[in-house]
């Protein structure tokens, strides 16, 4: 592996540590740090350091991929989290883990993240092929010879998803009510007693107004036409406004209506700067309106409290992605694996528990329920996911398979990327909302990130289906 240190990539390593400096001395500087053993934050400052270094290599390749954002979520949940709350003896949900145990959750971690590397590095270099035909060469061949222009399918949709979202917005705002929908408090609204149905209903109709704005946006490049932006830009804004929906659909969302308004943004390493200032900042503000009205919420204390509150926020249950690797080992010793139960869960997760009676809860959930916990909305991030359903031996073989698999998706969305971007392909709304949304997919639980996800993926397929790419010789 090569790592080139640009200088934009030094000023991203410098803020990094700065930002765990500060972090620092305002979370542990004035209090006794936490006596541990000396391999505790051995470890803990290996896996920092190889997750900056993997960080930085991914950022000498892509302004920004899915990879990158795995290696941005390992530093801020897993080092600067974990590391924060063991020198403070503080972990969510749970009493402070022993020395060994700690060691064995970084251990596990250092396991996960250089064969999840390894997978992206092969990702690279091991071509897809069906019998003798290989498919990466074929694509790329057709793509160079071919005077590639873009994919034009998404202009015959524009009209009738800018219909289709107003319709959404209008309906939500008659059930809901216009201000309900602005407050997450108050916005729920549920189309069916069945619980998967309602959620598939709720984000297929959330991921058609979402591409209905996509496509406009992807329109108005092309031909300067403002109704379309205008119209689907409101029905987006109004129907899940940032303050009155979950976090990770809202990631999704305006990560990938920002990537689709600014293309430049696939040359601009700066990318991380705004990411991580709206993961740091913007979203621990949106707590505020998760019971109330926003009517009800102050908006100016809310971000003093965000501002006082930024060093204990690593305290935070929102940051217990660490401390819930360490308790899945400890439910490995209690309990034993699941034997892959919890993974066909996931996959499966369409079936009604009514035809299915015993089919798998969130992971994360299991394992407080296990323990007796009266709160149960918990994480359950993607190593410990697989440490549940296969054990150790199983962890790894599936960090190599995702780290393959994720590796050949920004490929693919990379592959295409030319000199002009502006060049539209079938596959960049997609991926768009792909960047904002994995961060909370790989914190977990798999079970409802997935299910929230298929809906979105299932409708993309939809509008792309039989509409391939074309080239000026096609035109």
């Amino acid at each position: 592996m090569s790592l080139y240190i640009t200088k934009k990539n030094f000023i991203a390593a410098v803020v990094t540590c700065i930002t765990f400096v500060i972090v620092y001395v305002l979370t542990v500087g004035a209090q006794n740090v936490a006596a541990h053993d000396f391999f505790v934050y051995f470890t803990f400052g290996l896996n920092g350091v190889l997750w900056l270094v993997f960080l930085l290599n991914e950022l000498n390749k892509h302004a920004f991929s899915l990879v990158l954002v795995h290696w941005l979520f390992c530093i801020f949940f897993f080092f600067f989290a974990g590391i924060i709350q063991t020198l403070n003896n503080d972990y969510p949900w749970v009493d402070p883990y022993s020395d060994a145990t700690l060691v064995a959750t970084n251990l596990i971690l250092l396991l996960w993240s250089i064969l999840f590397r390894f997978g992206v590095y092969k990702a690279a270099t091991i071509q897809l092929t069906i019998g003798k035909k290989n498919i990466e060469k074929t694509l790329k061949k057709q793509f160079e010879e071919r005077n590639f222009t873009g994919w034009t399918g998404y202009k015959s949709k524009v009209n009738i998803l800018m219909i289709i979202a107003v319709f959404i917005t209008v309906y939500r705002v008659v059930n809901i009510g216009f201000i309900n929908l602005l407050a997450r408090g108050t916005s729920s609204f549920s189309v069916s007693e069945n619980s998967s149905i309602s959620v598939f209903v709720e984000k297929t109709a959330m991921a058609l107004v979402y591409f209905a704005f996509i496509y406009a946006v992807f329109k108005w490049e092309d031909e300067k036409k403002p109704l379309p932006i205008i119209v689907t830009g409101f029905c987006l804004l109004l129907s899940y406004f940032p303050t009155s929906t979950a976090r990770n659909a809202i990631a999704g969302l305006y990560f990938g209506a920002l990537l689709a308004m600014f293309p430049k943004m696939k040359k601009n390493k700066w990318f991380i700067s705004l990411y991580l200032l709206i993961f740091m900042i913007a979203f621990p503000m949106l707590n505020a309106f998760r019971t109330v009205s926003i009517l009800d919420v102050n908006l100016g204390q809310v971000v003093v409290n965000v501002l006082e509150n930024f060093s204990s926020g690593w305290l935070a249950v929102d940051y217990d992605a660490y401390s819930m690797v360490a308790l899945s080992l400890t439910f490995l010793k209690d309990h034993g694996i699941t034997m892959g139960m919890q993974l066909v869960g996931v996959i499966l997760f369409f079936v009604p528990r009514s035809i299915w009676p015993t089919k798998p809860i969130g992971t994360g959930t299991m394992i407080a329920e296990y323990y007796g916990w009266w709160f149960t909305n918990v994480s359950e991030p993607l190593p410990a996911e697989m440490l549940v359903n296969f054990g150790i031996v199983g962890m790894a073989v599936c960090a190599i398979l995702i780290g393959f698999l994720l590796g050949k998706i920004d490929l693919y969305f990379w592959r295409n990327i030319s000199d002009n971007p502006r060049m539209i392909h079938r596959f960049d709304a997609l991926y768009y909302y792909m960047v904002g949304y994995f961060l909370f997919l790989y914190r977990g639980s798999l079970l409802s990130c997935f299910a929230y996800l298929v809906p979105l993926v299932l409708v993309w397929l939809v509008l792309t289906w039989n509409h391939r790419e074309i080239s000026e010789s096609d035109r």
